[in-house]
Protein backbone atom coordinates (compact mmCIF):
# COMPACT_ATOMS: atom_id res chain seq x y z
CA UNK A 1 0.00 0.00 0.00
CA UNK A 2 1.43 3.39 -0.87
CA UNK A 3 2.03 6.24 1.53
CA UNK A 4 -0.74 8.08 -0.35
CA UNK A 5 -3.18 5.41 0.81
CA UNK A 6 -1.79 5.53 4.35
CA UNK A 7 -2.56 9.27 4.38
CA UNK A 8 -6.16 8.66 3.23
CA UNK A 9 -8.92 9.56 5.66
CA UNK A 10 -10.26 6.62 7.68
CA UNK A 11 -13.72 7.14 6.16
CA UNK A 12 -12.32 6.31 2.71
CA UNK A 13 -12.29 2.60 3.66
CA UNK A 14 -15.27 0.70 2.23
CA UNK A 15 -17.72 -0.14 4.99
CA UNK A 16 -16.73 2.64 7.40
CA UNK A 17 -19.55 5.07 7.87
CA UNK A 18 -19.54 8.47 9.54
CA UNK A 19 -20.40 7.10 13.00
CA UNK A 20 -17.56 4.55 13.05
CA UNK A 21 -15.17 7.11 11.54
CA UNK A 22 -16.04 9.62 14.28
CA UNK A 23 -15.50 6.95 16.96
CA UNK A 24 -12.10 6.11 15.49
CA UNK A 25 -11.13 9.79 15.18
CA UNK A 26 -12.00 10.36 18.85
CA UNK A 27 -9.52 7.56 19.64
CA UNK A 28 -6.82 9.28 17.57
CA UNK A 29 -7.16 7.16 14.41
CA UNK A 30 -7.54 9.65 11.56
CA UNK A 31 -5.92 7.89 8.61
CA UNK A 32 -5.52 4.44 7.10
CA UNK A 33 -1.89 4.58 8.25
CA UNK A 34 -3.01 5.18 11.85
CA UNK A 35 -5.27 2.14 11.59
CA UNK A 36 -2.45 0.04 10.14
CA UNK A 37 -0.32 0.71 13.25
CA UNK A 38 -3.05 -0.41 15.67
CA UNK A 39 -3.08 -3.78 17.37
CA UNK A 40 -6.32 -5.75 17.28
CA UNK A 41 -6.64 -5.66 21.09
CA UNK A 42 -6.22 -1.87 21.12
CA UNK A 43 -9.11 -1.56 18.65
CA UNK A 44 -11.28 -3.78 20.90
CA UNK A 45 -10.69 -1.33 23.74
CA UNK A 46 -12.20 1.58 21.82
CA UNK A 47 -15.76 2.09 23.04
CA UNK A 48 -18.17 1.43 20.17
CA UNK A 49 -15.76 -0.81 18.24
CA UNK A 50 -16.43 -4.47 18.93
CA UNK A 51 -14.38 -7.51 18.06
CA UNK A 52 -16.22 -8.05 14.78
CA UNK A 53 -15.74 -4.46 13.63
CA UNK A 54 -12.07 -4.49 14.67
CA UNK A 55 -11.50 -7.71 12.75
CA UNK A 56 -13.26 -6.32 9.70
CA UNK A 57 -11.22 -3.10 9.77
CA UNK A 58 -7.91 -4.91 10.07
CA UNK A 59 -8.90 -7.45 7.43
CA UNK A 60 -9.71 -4.65 4.98
CA UNK A 61 -6.37 -2.94 5.65
CA UNK A 62 -4.48 -6.26 5.43
CA UNK A 63 -6.49 -7.26 2.34
CA UNK A 64 -5.55 -3.97 0.68
CA UNK A 65 -1.89 -4.81 1.32
CA UNK A 66 -2.29 -8.20 -0.35
CA UNK A 67 -4.14 -6.73 -3.33
CA UNK A 68 -1.56 -3.98 -3.76
CA UNK A 69 1.30 -6.50 -3.65
CA UNK A 70 -0.33 -8.94 -6.11
CA UNK A 71 0.33 -6.61 -9.05
CA UNK A 72 3.83 -5.70 -7.83
CA UNK A 73 6.91 -7.20 -9.38
CA UNK A 74 8.64 -6.77 -6.02
CA UNK A 75 10.28 -3.46 -6.86
CA UNK A 76 9.05 -0.79 -4.46
CA UNK A 77 11.39 1.82 -6.00
CA UNK A 78 9.71 1.65 -9.42
CA UNK A 79 6.20 2.12 -8.02
CA UNK A 80 7.35 5.01 -5.83
CA UNK A 81 9.04 6.70 -8.81
CA UNK A 82 5.85 6.38 -10.85
CA UNK A 83 3.79 7.87 -8.02
CA UNK A 84 6.13 10.84 -7.67
CA UNK A 85 6.00 11.66 -11.40
CA UNK A 86 2.20 11.73 -11.70
CA UNK A 87 0.02 14.69 -10.82
CA UNK A 88 -2.24 14.27 -7.77
CA UNK A 89 -5.46 13.76 -9.76
CA UNK A 90 -3.82 11.48 -12.29
CA UNK A 91 -2.19 9.52 -9.46
CA UNK A 92 -5.56 8.85 -7.83
CA UNK A 93 -7.06 7.75 -11.14
CA UNK A 94 -4.14 5.46 -11.98
CA UNK A 95 -4.24 3.85 -8.51
CA UNK A 96 -7.94 3.09 -8.96
CA UNK A 97 -7.31 1.69 -12.43
CA UNK A 98 -4.34 -0.40 -11.26
CA UNK A 99 -6.36 -1.94 -8.43
CA UNK A 100 -9.22 -2.76 -10.78
CA UNK A 101 -6.86 -4.20 -13.37
CA UNK A 102 -5.03 -6.35 -10.80
CA UNK A 103 -8.31 -7.76 -9.49
CA UNK A 104 -9.63 -8.42 -12.99
CA UNK A 105 -6.42 -9.94 -14.33
CA UNK A 106 -5.98 -12.31 -11.39
CA UNK A 107 -9.64 -13.31 -11.60
CA UNK A 108 -9.67 -13.84 -7.84
CA UNK A 109 -12.14 -11.76 -5.85
CA UNK A 110 -10.99 -9.69 -2.90
CA UNK A 111 -12.49 -9.09 0.51
CA UNK A 112 -14.90 -6.38 -0.63
CA UNK A 113 -16.23 -8.47 -3.54
CA UNK A 114 -16.86 -11.41 -1.22
CA UNK A 115 -18.60 -9.14 1.30
CA UNK A 116 -20.81 -7.66 -1.42
CA UNK A 117 -21.62 -11.12 -2.78
CA UNK A 118 -22.52 -12.24 0.75
CA UNK A 119 -24.88 -9.30 1.26
CA UNK A 120 -26.58 -10.12 -2.04
CA UNK A 121 -26.83 -13.90 -1.65
CA UNK A 122 -27.43 -14.49 2.08
CA UNK A 123 -31.11 -13.42 2.30
CA UNK A 124 -32.06 -15.47 -0.77
CA UNK A 125 -29.97 -18.48 0.23
CA UNK A 126 -31.13 -18.70 3.86
CA UNK A 127 -34.64 -17.25 3.32
CA UNK A 128 -34.23 -14.81 6.20
CA UNK A 129 -33.53 -11.08 6.54
CA UNK A 130 -29.85 -10.18 6.84
CA UNK A 131 -28.99 -8.40 10.09
CA UNK A 132 -25.32 -7.90 9.28
CA UNK A 133 -22.04 -9.28 8.00
CA UNK A 134 -19.93 -10.12 11.05
CA UNK A 135 -16.72 -11.33 9.44
CA UNK A 136 -15.13 -12.17 6.10
CA UNK A 137 -11.91 -14.18 6.22
CA UNK A 138 -9.80 -16.28 3.92
CA UNK A 139 -9.12 -19.83 5.14
CA UNK A 140 -6.65 -21.54 2.87
CA UNK A 141 -8.09 -21.44 -0.64
CA UNK A 142 -11.63 -20.50 0.41
CA UNK A 143 -13.43 -17.45 1.73
CA UNK A 144 -15.75 -17.70 4.73
CA UNK A 145 -18.29 -14.99 5.52
CA UNK A 146 -20.07 -14.98 8.87
CA UNK A 147 -23.48 -13.32 8.91
CA UNK A 148 -26.29 -12.77 11.37
CA UNK A 149 -29.78 -13.43 10.03
CA UNK A 150 -33.05 -12.52 11.75
CA UNK A 151 -34.72 -15.88 12.30
CA UNK A 152 -37.67 -14.55 14.25
CA UNK A 153 -38.71 -10.91 14.51
CA UNK A 154 -40.15 -9.76 17.82
CA UNK A 155 -41.46 -6.61 19.43
CA UNK A 156 -39.38 -5.13 20.90
CA UNK A 157 -36.58 -6.03 18.51
CA UNK A 158 -34.29 -6.79 21.46
CA UNK A 159 -36.16 -10.09 21.63
CA UNK A 160 -35.39 -11.03 18.00
CA UNK A 161 -33.89 -14.48 17.51
CA UNK A 162 -30.72 -14.27 15.42
CA UNK A 163 -28.91 -17.05 13.62
CA UNK A 164 -25.20 -16.88 12.90
CA UNK A 165 -24.25 -18.56 9.62
CA UNK A 166 -20.98 -19.32 7.87
CA UNK A 167 -21.19 -18.93 4.10
CA UNK A 168 -18.33 -20.48 2.14
CA UNK A 169 -16.93 -19.39 -1.23
CA UNK A 170 -14.15 -21.01 -3.25
CA UNK A 171 -11.11 -18.99 -4.33
CA UNK A 172 -12.96 -17.88 -7.49
CA UNK A 173 -15.80 -16.44 -5.38
CA UNK A 174 -18.33 -19.19 -6.19
CA UNK A 175 -20.71 -20.10 -3.37
CA UNK A 176 -19.90 -23.61 -2.12
CA UNK A 177 -22.02 -23.96 1.02
CA UNK A 178 -23.38 -22.56 4.24
CA UNK A 179 -24.27 -23.71 7.74
CA UNK A 180 -25.81 -22.28 10.88
CA UNK A 181 -23.27 -22.18 13.69
CA UNK A 182 -25.27 -20.49 16.44
CA UNK A 183 -28.72 -19.26 17.37
CA UNK A 184 -29.46 -16.75 20.13
CA UNK A 185 -31.63 -13.90 21.31
CA UNK A 186 -30.35 -10.49 20.20
CA UNK A 187 -29.82 -9.38 23.82
CA UNK A 188 -27.82 -12.46 24.82
CA UNK A 189 -24.13 -11.83 25.18
CA UNK A 190 -22.03 -13.46 22.54
CA UNK A 191 -18.58 -14.67 23.67
CA UNK A 192 -16.72 -13.39 20.61
CA UNK A 193 -17.95 -9.85 21.22
CA UNK A 194 -15.86 -9.44 24.40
Amino acid sequence: MTSDTDDADIESIDGIGPKTADTLREAGIDTVGDLRTMERTDLYDIEGIGAATASQLLAVVDGDDAEANEGDDGSADESNDADENDADDADEDSDDTATTTNTESSGAPGLIEIRNETVELAPELISRDLDGVIEVTKRGDEWVAVVEMIERKSVPDTQDILGRYEIEFDEAGTLTGYRRVNRYRRTESNPDEF
